[in-house]
């Protein structure tokens, strides 16, 4: 499965600069690859996919463009997580373009709106709360 786009791409990079960062500003001693590891075993860590998972349910939305629904992910989940795992631990998974619908507005007009694959939504929904704790800490700091 070819998946386009680069949002995991610039999310790791914003993150390893923000790492890089506080490197340079001598506010921890470790390499950064430490720090990077430590954060993707927390994304990883089972209770936050099944958090992730729980969420993207509960928001159901629809399919992306493969057609997925939220209520198939789980099976889908259980019969492909070990390619998908090795994939985002290769750091070679690719969300795949979003679908692009749209919506009505109330003057008659639409707008576009974007609506990602659901397993694409399941691995924001699991980077998500790490990336906020992140920001949060990085933000307290100033």
């Amino acid at each position: 499965m070819k998946r386009d786009g680069n949002a995991s791409d610039h999310l790791r990079k914003q993150a390893a600069a923000m790492l890089q960062d506080e490197l340079a500003a001598g506010s921890s001693g470790q390499p950064e690859s430490i720090h990077i590891q430590a954060l993707y075993a927390q994304v990883m860590e089972r209770g936050n996919l099944q958090r992730a998972l729980k969420q993207v349910r509960q928001n159901k939305g629809a399919p992306g463009i493969d057609g997925m629904t939220v209520d198939e992910l789980p099976d889908y989940l259980r019969d492909h997580w070990l390619e998908i795992r090795a994939q985002l631990d290769a750091g070679s998974y690719r969300p795949q373009p979003v679908l692009r619908v749209e919506i009505p507005k109330g003057d008659g007009k639409t707008r576009p709106l974007g609506i990602p694959t659901v397993l694409d939504r399941f691995i924001q929904q699991a980077i998500a709360p790490i990336s906020e704790r992140i920001v949060l800490c990085k933000s307290s700091k100033h």
